[in-house]
């Protein structure tokens, strides 16, 4: 089987993630594609893919992912070694579904990475509003920690404006809790 043509990316990686992700199957592919789109929001995100086991009879593989600003989570994804496909088709997915699991517990899953048409959800992608918040509008974490570490503000003054872990919300979110406060 020859190799597949090299696709450059575009722009923004969405747009090829959203032609094949719908109702496919998790696969390789995918799972590069959704760690694309997760450098295209957080271009300071930590990648780290560690074996933990690899032999002939199972594959283990850990998926650590961190964002900017300390989210950060683990995944193992383990299977056993059959003999109906490949080793390497075998080490592929099981690292494609660490990925995933990884991205899946950082709040990165691939329906708030492609967000869906309004026609299929009902719900619209979120857009930035104009007025007040124009100094963030594209409303990623790297532009929300620059503009908070320019102010002054600590990530516990978020999580105190919040009241939970910024952790568990959107850098809007978060802007419009501190906005609240009288701290933006």
């Amino acid at each position: 089987m020859p190799a597949p043509e090299y696709e450059p990316l575009p722009v923004d990686p969405r747009t090829m993630l959203r032609d094949i992700a719908t109702g496919s199957p998790m696969t390789a592919r995918i799972a590069a594609l959704r760690l694309a789109v997760l450098r295209f929001d957080f271009p300071e995100a930590i990648v780290q893919i560690d074996p933990v086991r690899q032999d002939d009879t199972a594959i283990a593989i850990k998926a650590t992912i961190g964002l900017p600003g300390g989210g950060r989570h683990t995944a193992i994804a383990a299977f056993d070694v059959d003999a109906e496909s490949s080793w390497a088709e075998q080490y592929a997915h099981t690292e494609t579904i660490a990925i995933a699991r990884a991205l899946d517990g950082l709040g990165q899953s691939l329906e708030r990475q492609v967000p869906t048409s309004p026609g299929k959800s009902g719900t619209p992608p979120p857009q930035p509003r104009s007025g007040e918040e124009d100094h963030l509008p594209e409303y990623s974490w790297n532009a929300f920690w620059r503009e908070a570490n320019a102010r002054g503000i600590t990530r516990e003054q978020v999580d105190q404006a919040l009241g939970r872990s910024v952790q568990e919300v959107t850098p809007r979110d978060a802007v419009m809790a501190l906005q609240a406060s009288g701290r933006w």
